[in-house]
Formats: structure tokens, sequence, C-alpha cells
């Protein structure tokens, strides 16, 4: 039954829906469950691509920063995507979703779209810098390219967070 789930959220994904993928209220990441979405994923592009006879080639690009500094928006309209947006409503987590590409490099372009670091929900409580480094590792490591978001020249706590995670 997990096996059919996991193929619906697959089709979900290359129908070009967006996927939680990190759990935002919750701080949590269910490693078995998005690795057989990305089986399943990964299946169905194989065999769209055998009759082509290609490997399906994917770009993740990642994008990062403090909250409300435009993430989700950014996507949005450089990608014609559907992530969620309006004043006042702030990403809460890690959103996935699979864009084709037009290049010849690769076949599609996946999005992650993190929740803000440094939220006005978390900030000051216990745990919360650990949330932050928590959201830009599951940011950057996946990720073959990384867009940081910067309001206002203010980068200073971009790069608290990103030393503390040591990158």
């Amino acid at each position: 039954k997990q096996r059919r789930l996991a193929a619906i959220a697959a089709q979900h994904l290359l129908g070009g829906f967006p996927l939680e993928v990190f759990d935002g209220d919750a701080t949590m990441y269910c490693n078995d469950w998005v690795g057989a979405v990305l089986k399943e994923l990964h299946a169905t592009l194989q065999q769209r691509g055998s009759t082509q006879g290609t490997e399906p080639k994917i770009f993740v690009l990642s994008v990062m920063g403090l909250q409300s500094s435009g993430k989700s928006t950014m996507l949005n309209l450089m990608f014609g995507t559907r992530l969620p947006t309006s004043a006042g409503r702030c990403t809460r987590g890690v959103f996935m979703q699979m864009v084709p590409s037009n290049r010849e490099e690769y076949d599609y372009v996946m999005l992650l779209d993190t929740e803000g670091l440094r939220s006005n929900q978390f900030h000051g409580l216990p745990r919360s810098e650990a949330r932050d480094n928590r959201l830009a590792t599951f940011s950057l490591l996946p990720a073959d390219a990384c867009i940081l978001m910067v309001s206002n020249e203010d980068d200073a706590t971009l790069k608290e967070v990103l030393v503390r995670i040591r990158i």
C-alpha cells in the first residue's frame, strides 16, 4: 500500500504539483517515505526515458533565506510553479516540485522551497537555532545549486547559520 501511495505522490510531482518533504510543524523528515517517493519518481522517469534510451537527468535547485524574503514568490515567477504564497503566509517545512527543463543538459529541475530561517514564531525559543540549522542543512546538501535570498543587504544572520553548519 505504501508503494502505491509513493507512486501517486511521484505522479503528483510529475503533474507539476508541490509535495511537502520536510514537515515544518514537527520539524521532521521521514526518510522511508521520501525515499519511496524518489524511488518511484526515478522508476517512472526511467520508463519515460527508456523510449529515448537515456537516463533522466535532474538538476536540484534549492532556495534558502530569512523568513519573508520572497523565496516562494521568486520560484513561482522564475519557473511558473504553484508554491503557496500570500500576504502573511509563509512556507512551513520544505516543499519539492518538479519542473520540465528546456535545456539539453537536464530533463527536469527539482525545486526545494524551504521555510524561512529565523522565523518569528520560533525565534528566541529553545532549539530554534537547531531548527534553522536543520532547515539549512536540508536545503544545501541535496542541491546542485542553492539560491541564498538576502533582503536589504542584511546577510549577517544568514552567515551565522551557515557558519554553525560549517559550510
